[in-house]
């Protein structure tokens, strides 16, 4: 993986995660909607923030983390650097995340 990034919403009142993109060697993905319903009205955001987990060279991402309610309100990655992957159990996390 090479970018992890996106957007956190405020619709009325609680923080959703409106749009995620991951980018890898290969691929880009792409995720549009509040909280990640593709079949939500985007327009129901009041203000977005834009965020990007900084992907260091020789890292590697092994795991997600989250918040959810009706929506995804909170996600992050856990990141560790590739020459430690196999010795090393410790995890760091990144992520981003609004109190409800």
């Amino acid at each position: 993986m090479t970018e992890f990034a996106g957007s956190i919403g405020d619709t009325k009142g609680t923080f959703v995660v409106t749009y995620l993109r991951i980018r890898t060697n290969l691929e880009t993905y792409e995720i549009h909607g509040t909280g990640l319903n593709a079949q939500a009205n985007t327009s129901a955001v009041e203000t977005a923030f834009p965020f990007s987990v900084p992907l260091p060279e020789n890292t590697s991402i092994v795991g997600f983390f989250g918040r959810q309610g009706d929506n995804l309100n909170a996600i992050g990655v856990y990141v560790k650097p590739s020459s430690s992957l196999d010795t090393d159990t410790t995890q760091e996390s990144h992520g981003t995340s609004f109190p409800r």
